[in-house]
This record gives structure tokens, C-alpha cells and sequence, in this order.
């Protein structure tokens, strides 16, 4: 097990993963998998195998996913702290970013992906190691931080940011950071919300623009079905807007 552990990782370091993630990478591939089983059924169909020893290979096979599951349990934290621990603290982005992308999870990669299309660079600030390599993958300024904390958004903010969008699934957070930033930035500052409700303390707060993913998907779903239903565009702007206005 710790010779298929070890491999693995050794490979995943060659290709120049992280250290954390290498060893993660061989504990995910320690289980021998249901293949394994199918041929042990074989064998024993063809009596290649005796009961014994089909019933040791079915147990060896089931303790090496017993062992990754808990391996993975146990060290996921710290594997993720290898990776993370040769990290800088979050600092003034460099290049000139037009926008700052707080989480780089759906959201976050959609509007990154449609900013790089428009020609227009930005930052990501994000708590998941992988994600910070992703994006600098697609392009990025990325730094491993808090995007939910205002001073760490406040370190790296420089003057060509033109707008902050938080992305974070997470009301309270973003109201914190809105009230900061609104006094310490010209940018623009775009907000998530998790509830329509909380759009107008969003804005009281300073957000330029606030959104809620899923609503505004509900809004879109709901102006398809009325277009289809044959209602001008006029009347169809009004309804959504009415029904926007009254939940927020």
C-alpha cells in the first residue's frame, strides 16, 4: 500500500503538482477498485483461485478503500496545509488587473472567463488551493487568501482595480466588506447575496450592485416562459421588476 502510495505520488510530483496534492493524489488511488473483484470472480470461476484465497483478495480490496477513505479523513487538512504553507500573505496584486475576483468557484470562473473573452485582466482572491491554481491556469492574477476579509482584500487592492466582485455565498461577509472597501476605493464594488431580502442592506452597505444568482436565473427562466407566452418585452421588464422590487 505505501509503495502504491508512493508512486503515485512521485508521478503526480514530476508532472510539478504541489506536495500536498501529490500525496493526496496517491492515498485517492490506493483502493484496487471493483475490477479487482471481477477478476477474483473469474479466477475463481476458472478455478484459478480457491474459496481462500478469493476471499483474501475481496478483503485486501475492501481494506485498501477502508484505508484510503480514512487516510483521506485524517490528512486532508494537513496535506492542504503543505500546499498552503509556502504561500505568501496576500499583497498588492502585480500587472494592473482591471478586476478583482473574490472566489473563483462558478461564479467566479464564469465572469473570468467572459472578462478574458472582453480582453479585460483580472485578480482572484480564494481560500481553495486548488482553485488559486486554476486560475492561474486560466490566466489570472491569483492569490491564496480570505476574500471574505476586508483587510485582506484592502492589502491587495491597487489603483488599476476599476471593480470588486464578491462572489462569496455569504451576506453577512460581503455587507462587512462593502462597508470597508465603499470608504477605501473608488472600484466599483459588485456583491453576492444569498437571499433577495438582502439586496437593500447590500447597497445601504455600499455595494454598487448587488445580485443573487439564483433569483436572477428564476427571473430568466420566467421572462423565457412569458416571451413564449407571446407578452411584450416592456410588459414583461415590468413584471420582473415589480416582483424584484417586492422581495427585496
Amino acid at each position: 500500500a505505501l509503495l502504491r502510495v508512493a508512486g503515485w505520488s512521485l508521478l503526480s510530483r514530476l508532472v510539478r503538482q504541489p506536495l500536498g496534492t501529490s500525496i493526496a493524489l496517491g492515498i485517492s488511488l490506493l483502493p484496487l477498485g471493483e475490477f479487482n473483484v471481477v477478476l477474483a470472480k473469474a479466477s475463481l470461476a476458472a478455478k484459478r483461485l480457491d474459496p481462500q484465497e478469493y476471499a483474501t483478495a475481496i478483503g485486501v480490496t475492501l481494506l485498501s478503500i477502508l484505508l484510503a477513505a480514512v487516510a483521506t479523513r485524517i490528512f486532508a487538512a494537513r496535506l492542504r496545509g503543505l500546499d498552503t504553507s509556502t504561500l505568501a500573505e496576500v499583497g498588492a496584486f502585480e500587472g494592473a488587473p482591471d478586476v478583482l475576483i473574490l472566489g473563483y468557484g462558478r461564479v467566479g470562473r464564469t465572469v473570468g472567463s467572459i472578462c478574458s473573452r472582453a480582453g479585460i485582466s483580472f485578480a482572484v482572491i480564494e481560500t481553495d488551493i486548488d482553485l488559486v491554481h486554476l486560475a492561474l491556469r486560466d490566466g489570472a492574477h491569483a492569490q491564496y487568501g480570505d476574500g471574505g476579509d476586508p483587510r485582506v482584500v484592502e492589502r491587495a487592492m491597487v489603483p488599476s482595480i476599476r471593480a470588486v466582485l464578491s462572489t462569496i455565498p455569504d451576506s453577512a461577509a460581503n455587507l462587512a466588506l462593502a462597508r470597508r472597501l465603499c470608504h477605501q476605493t473608488s472600484a466599483r464594488i459588485i456583491a453576492r447575496a444569498q437571499r433577495v431580502r438582502d439586496v437593500r442592506s447590500l447597497r445601504d452597505a455600499g455595494a454598487h450592485d448587488v445580485l443573487v444568482p439564483e433569483a436572477e436565473g428564476a427571473y430568466r427562466f420566467a421572462e423565457a416562459v412569458l416571451g413564449e407566452l407571446g407578452l411584450p418585452q416592456e410588459r414583461i421588464a415590468a413584471v420582473v421588476d415589480d416582483d424584484r422590487a417586492r422581495r427585496s
